[in-house]
């Protein structure tokens, strides 16, 4: 599934998802390898208030595949009875 198509549906759920490489949190941010991820967010009642939902750890940011994405959005349309 396409970047675009993960993020339309994400929104059309109250998320946001957010593309970066998997780096580390601390001081100066490392890289290890160029490995994208995927961070989800959430809104506050639908203001730009951002929290976290799904994707990051106490070391890492970024850490979701585009599978683990997938799967996520998945359960969270079957927990609102829509069609994916």
């Amino acid at each position: 599934m396409s970047d675009s198509t993960l993020r339309r549906k994400a929104n059309r759920i109250g998320y946001i998802l957010k593309k970066g490489y998997v780096r580390t949190k601390s001081i100066p941010s490392i890289i290890h390898e160029k490995v994208s991820g995927y961070t989800i967010y959430g809104t506050v009642d639908n203001r730009k208030d951002l929290f976290f939902v799904y994707g990051d750890s106490e070391l890492y940011f970024n850490l979701l595949s585009e599978d683990d994405v997938e799967r996520f959005l998945r359960e969270e349309y079957e927990a609102r009875n829509l069609v994916f």
